[in-house]
């Protein structure tokens, strides 16, 4: 079954069964709601927030499984959003992933020292997007 149809059978069905909850912060609408749909279509409950302060408050008033962070957004950036969800109360064991179209070494490492769990570039395929989405939680095992 292609995407498309995936989508399709999301949209027309009813799912029963609560899946896995993530939290998406991308300052890319398009970008945002594409990754929002991939994953609905696999069964995830995704919550999005279009920029680091939205991403900030949507975290304090939620419980998410994995978050997805953009690296570089306006006003405040995915580190500076993994900081705030270090410091919170569990934070500390929040399952971070990070996406940018950043290739050097230097971003990436200090997203890695604030304690992300993996690094997806930008762009990525739908497949490599699913793929380490479901390591994450499968390591967590929320799946």
């Amino acid at each position: 079954m292609n995407f498309l149809q995936r989508l399709w059978t999301r949209m027309t069905t009813t799912v029963t069964a609560a899946g896995p909850r993530i939290l998406v912060v991308e300052d890319d609408i398009e970008v945002l709601n594409l990754i929002k749909d991939l994953l609905e279509t696999e069964g995830y409950r995704v919550e999005t927030a279009a920029d680091g302060f939205q991403g900030i408050a949507k975290y304090k008033k939620g419980v998410y499984d994995l978050v997805i962070l953009d690296h570089r957004m306006p006003r405040i950036g995915g580190n500076e959003v993994l900081e705030t969800i270090r410091s919170s109360p569990g934070g500390a064991a929040q399952a971070v992933v990070m996406l940018s179209a950043e290739n050097m070494l230097g971003p990436i490492g200090k997203s890695y020292e604030l304690g992300i769990r993996d690094w997806i570039p930008k762009p990525f395929t739908a497949k490599t997007l699913l793929t380490r989405v479901r390591a994450q939680l499968h390591a967590d095992k929320k799946l």
